[in-house]
């Protein structure tokens, strides 16, 4: 595999850095409107940002498996861009909350650091 390309080890698909890169961007863009629309404390959601990310490029390192990229990916889009794309655009307005959640910015952070 060639030095400038990330890809799952055995597997005949890589992507350039410089995608990745160009990835960055849109997403910094993004954590940074969700960040803004975040009713709690910002580090917690700057720890969740970077926990999320870092599982989804971890994924897709040179020598991963196929389940570290599949669990990398789901986890991301199904938390991490979800949430910041509700905080970022619909006002952190979740319509299928359960239990005792009421969306004060204590239970935002209860949900975040579980």
């Amino acid at each position: 595999m060639n030095e400038r390309n990330i890809g799952i080890k055995g597997s005949p698909f890589s992507v350039p850095r410089w995608a990745f890169a160009a990835a960055a961007v849109p997403l910094i863009g993004l954590a940074a409107a969700a960040l803004a629309g975040y009713p709690g404390q910002a580090w917690v959601y700057v720890l969740f940002t970077f926990a999320a990310n870092a599982l989804l490029f971890f994924g897709f390192r040179p020598g991963a498996i196929f389940f570290d990229s599949f669990i990398g990916l789901l986890f991301w889009l199904g938390f991490w861009l979800k949430f910041s794309v509700r905080m970022a655009f619909m006002g952190g307005q979740f319509h299928e909350s359960v239990g005792t959640f009421y969306g004060s910015a204590a239970a935002f952070e209860q949900a975040l650091l579980v």
